[in-house]
């Protein structure tokens, strides 16, 4: 997590660094959203935006998980203006 007085430097771990880089409040909410679409799906992040075929063919199994699925696709936007 990044606070605004920190020097800018550039690291972080492959998947969950953002388009525009780290260093910022947006590109931690990327990087958390990147972990919680790999806890969610089961995925790595080189597999985002995938879903499991699961959450697509059976409306019960996949309601709530595509549901999430909108909110990580949001915050995992490449543009940070377009995050939450």
């Amino acid at each position: 997590v990044s606070t605004g007085d920190e020097g800018r430097t550039f690291v972080g771990t492959e998947g969950y660094i953002p388009p525009e880089g780290p260093g910022s409040a947006t590109a931690d909410l990327y990087a958390l959203s990147v972990a919680l679409y790999e806890a969610g799906t089961g995925y790595p992040p080189e597999r985002f935006p995938d879903v499991p075929a699961e959450w697509v063919t059976d409306d019960e199994a996949g309601g709530e998980a595509l549901e999430f699925h909108e909110i990580v696709l949001k915050a995992c936007e490449g543009q940070r203006e377009r995050r939450y």
